[in-house]
């Protein structure tokens, strides 16, 4: 037995436009709790070894919590606490020069809205001095949070790493509504608004037919950037973008809802009621629409996509199926897998060559080489259509 909730299509009509007015969640909350699978079954899942201590934690917290509680954590905006707060207080105990690096960059950005929410802003980094690669290139940075938390200005400290390793001459990075504000198409949409206002942004700054766009996406914010490429692709539209690069994403939604039961997470994730519901997930999953969209390799852009081998939060399957999924339409793709690296580590590389710390090679080697194959000055061939890791 179920209970229905109410829509939500009202209450985000009234937020502005960041979400089609009269769309709803349809989705259920059961009065019994599912029970979790076993904890062999998910074992059998990691190809790494076993189930780490974090996710006997949240299992057993799980089991301890009512249903309610669970749901009143994740649709109260509990959850965007939770993370938010944990980034914040990670922020306050970062080492001097980080700090310092990181008030550095915020002296050179500049706050721009692109929608009537508060959430609705691009924030934009222009460097001192930019690198000399024959071009402009932006770099729009969307990012993660489970569909239910993050913020730009915690991903700031990428922007020297992307200057550095794509040749940026600016980076731009995306806030957007999150839920229950809005629901992934609704962030869809906020990401496409975002994209026109940094097209205007370059436009104004007198950069024509050579300026390069690469957009840029971090766990859930990988799957809004590869859900809105996609969504033009099937529209028959331009995506108006150069290149993706998608770290450590989630490209297969109702895959990943399995994952995030063996972790005990499912009920207090914002993915499940951001998704619509579970009927809804195959209809929001990257790899699923890429394997029955036609026409794709003529619109999507080349791609490189990272994942750490040992990520605990979302699994190496996910980017392996995306990936097979673009190569299967013909997209050149390419992959960065880092060798026993966890779910943040692409962006802690990125945040660590701002320092030049010897450690973030491995991102940064990855996002030169596909920089070199595929984003050279307009005039340039791409490169044939397969897949390699870097």
């Amino acid at each position: 037995r179920t209970r229905a909730l109410p829509p939500v299509g009202a209450r985000e009509a009234a937020a502005g436009p960041g979400v089609s007015a009269g769309r709803e969640y349809c989705r259920a909350v059961p009065r019994m709790k599912p029970p979790l699978p076993s904890r062999c079954s998910c074992e059998a899942l990691r190809p790494h070894g076993g189930m780490p201590l974090s996710d006997l934690g949240t299992r057993a917290l799980y089991g301890a919590l009512p249903l309610s509680a669970q749901h009143a954590i994740r649709d109260g905006g509990g959850t965007r606490a939770i993370f938010d707060g944990g980034v914040a207080l990670a922020a306050v105990a970062l080492a001097p020069y980080l700090l310092f690096a990181f008030l550095a960059v915020r002296r050179r950005t500049l706050v721009l809205p692109y929608g009537p929410s508060s959430r609705e802003t691009i924030e934009v980094y222009t460097p001192d001095r930019a690198p000399g690669q024959g071009g402009r290139l932006t770099a729009v940075f969307v990012h993660g949070g489970a569909w239910g938390s993050g913020a730009a200005w915690m991903y700031s400290l990428c922007a020297r790493g992307l200057v550095e390793a794509l040749g940026a001459t600016r980076v731009v990075f995306v806030n957007y509504k999150v839920y229950p504000d809005a629901d992934m198409l609704g962030q869809v949409e906020c990401l496409g608004r975002a994209l026109e206002r940094t097209k205007r942004l370059c436009a104004d700054a007198g950069e024509g037919g050579g300026h390069r766009l690469v957009l840029c996406g971090h766990s859930s914010g990988a799957h809004i950037s590869a859900m809105y490429l996609l969504d033009r692709c099937r529209g028959g539209a331009e995506t108006g973008v150069d290149a993706l690069v998608g770290l450590s994403g989630v490209y297969d939604v109702a895959a990943h809802l399995e994952w995030e039961s063996c972790r005990g997470v499912a009920e207090v994730s914002p993915m499940k009621p951001a998704a619509g519901g579970e009927h809804r997930m195959s209809a929001v999953s990257p790899t699923r629409i890429a394997e029955s969209t036609p026409g794709v390799s003529e619109r999507f852009p080349p791609a490189l996509l990272v994942h750490g081998t040992h990520d605990d939060t979302v699994p190496l399957t996910s980017t392996e199926g995306f990936a097979a999924a673009l190569e299967g339409r013909g997209v050149p793709v390419r992959t960065g897998l880092l060798v026993d690296g966890g779910h943040t580590q692409p962006v802690t590389d990125l945040m660590e060559l701002t320092s030049g710390a010897a450690t973030a090679r491995d991102t940064g080697d990855a996002l030169r080489r596909f920089a070199a194959e595929f984003l050279a000055p307009r005039g340039g061939v791409p490169g044939p259509p397969a897949r390699s890791r870097l």
